[in-house]
C-alpha cells in the first residue's frame, strides 16, 4: 500500500480533535511570589527638651558672725584664766567650760567658720589666743577621729588651759632649745595640776583629768624623758601637742609665721613623735589652704578661704577680695572651687602685697583680734 493511501485511510477513522475554548480549560493556578520583609517603620519622635538654663554653682552655707561670737567668748575666757594669780574668782572655770561647749557645739555642727578667726593673734598676750586656736585645731582633729561631743568638750578645755602653767616655746617639740630653757618649761608643765588647784568651782575629777593631759604635753621626741614611751602618753596630750607646734609655726609665736604646706611638711618629718595618723588627720581637716588663709588665683584674683571641701581639699570656698587687675571687690561674692574646675589656684597670696591692694583694714580684722 502506497503511503497515500495509508494516510487516506487514517484520516477517515481518526475523529477530528476540535480545540477548546480557552476559558474552558483549566489554568494551574501559579504560586503566590514570596513576600518581601516590609520596611521598618519611621517613628518621628518628639523633639529633646530644651536644656535647662546653667545655675550659678553652689554655694556652701558659712556663718562667720555666729563664729566670731564663740571666738570672742573663747578669748575672754582663757584672758580672764591666764590674768588672775592665786584663787581665780567665781565664774572664771564656767566661762572656760562654757567656751569649750561652744567650740564642740560649732564643730559638731559641721561650720569652718571658726577656723577662720584662728589667724588672729592678741598682741598685748599672745598666749591667749594661742590657747584658743589651739582648742579649735584640736578639737577639729578630733572630730575628724570620730570623738563624741563630751570628747571634744573636755579635750577643747585642756587645749584652752594648756598654758596655765606657764609660757612654752614651740620649739620644745622640734628642737633648739637650751637644756635649760626645756627644763623650765618641763617643770611648769608639771606644775599643771597645782595651777588648776586654784578653779576651786572645777569638778575635782574634771581637775585630775586636765591635769594630767596638760603635764604629758610635749613629752616625745628624743628630747623626752627616758620613761616617756608614745603610746603611753595620752591620745589627747598628743593632739593637743601637734596642735600647739603646728599653730605656733603658723603663727610666728617664736619666729616668722610658716605658710601651712611647709608646716605640714616639717610635722610630717617628725611624724614619729605623734605618729603619722594625726599628722595626716590634721592635714585632711585643715588642707594645704586652711580657712582664714588668702590664696590667688591663676586670673590674678585673691581671696580668702572661708570653707574646705574634704574631698577636694586644694579647691575650697573663697571670699574673693581682689579682682584680677588687682582692685577691691566692690561687692561681697563666695567663689566655690569645687564646683569651678577651669579656675586654676596658683597657691598662698602674699598678705603683704594683698594689703597694699586697699584691704589692708579688713587684712588687719582678721589678723588681729579686736574684741567681740
Amino acid at each position: 500500500m502506497r503511503l497515500s493511501d495509508l494516510k487516506k485511510k487514517l484520516a477517515k477513522t481518526t475523529p477530528p480533535v476540535e480545540d477548546a475554548p480557552l476559558e474552558d480549560v483549566p489554568l494551574e493556578r501559579a504560586a503566590p511570589p514570596p513576600e518581601r520583609p516590609s520596611a521598618p517603620k519611621l517613628v518621628q519622635k518628639a523633639p529633646p527638651p530644651a536644656p535647662a538654663p546653667i545655675k550659678p554653682a553652689p554655694v556652701p552655707a558659712v556663718d562667720p558672725e555666729s563664729a566670731r561670737r564663740v571666738y570672742g567668748r573663747a578669748v575672754d575666757a582663757v584672758r580672764a584664766a591666764l590674768a588672775t594669780e592665786g584663787p581665780r574668782s567665781a565664774g572664771v572655770f564656767p566661762a572656760l567650760a562654757d567656751a569649750a561647749n561652744a567650740i564642740a557645739d560649732n564643730i559638731k555642727s559641721g561650720d569652718q567658720a571658726l577656723l577662720v578667726w584662728t589667724g588672729c593673734s592678741t598682741p598685748a598676750d599672745p598666749a591667749v589666743a594661742h590657747s584658743v586656736n589651739v582648742a579649735i585645731f584640736s578639737a577639729h582633729l578630733a572630730a575628724g577621729l570620730g570623738w563624741n561631743r563630751e570628747e571634744l568638750v573636755r579635750l577643747a578645755l585642756a587645749a584652752l588651759l594648756h598654758d596655765i602653767s606657764g609660757r612654752k616655746s614651740y620649739r620644745l617639740g622640734l628642737g633648739g632649745l637650751s637644756a635649760q630653757e626645756e627644763q623650765s618649761i618641763r617643770f611648769s608643765l608639771k606644775e599643771a595640776p597645782r595651777a588648776l588647784d586654784q578653779f576651786d568651782d572645777a569638778p575635782s575629777d574634771l581637775k585630775l583629768l586636765l591635769a594630767s593631759i596638760i603635764s604629758q604635753l610635749h613629752k616625745t621626741g628624743p628630747e623626752a624623758p627616758p620613761d616617756a614611751v608614745l603610746d603611753k602618753i595620752q591620745l589627747s596630750a598628743q593632739i593637743v601637742t601637734l596642735c600647739d607646734l603646728y599653730e605656733a609655726m603658723t603663727r610666728g609665736r617664736d619666729k616668722a609665721p610658716m605658710l601651712a604646706q611647709l608646716a605640714f611638711k616639717h610635722l610630717l618629718g617628725v611624724k614619729e613623735r605623734f605618729g603619722h595618723v594625726l599628722v595626716k588627720r590634721l592635714i585632711e581637716q585643715l588642707s594645704p589652704f586652711p580657712p582664714g588663709s588668702l590664696i590667688q588665683l591663676a586670673d590674678g584674683r585673691v581671696g580668702c578661704v572661708v570653707k574646705i571641701d574634704k574631698k577636694m581639699l586644694t579647691r575650697p570656698l573663697v571670699d574673693l577680695w581682689l579682682e584680677s587687675d588687682g582692685k577691691p571687690r566692690e561687692t561681697p561674692k563666695l567663689l566655690n572651687l569645687a564646683a569651678e574646675p577651669l579656675v586654676a589656684v596658683l597657691g598662698p597670696a602674699d598678705e603683704s602685697k594683698v594689703a597694699a591692694s586697699g584691704v589692708a583694714e579688713k587684712l588687719e580684722a582678721l589678723r588681729t583680734w579686736r574684741g567681740s
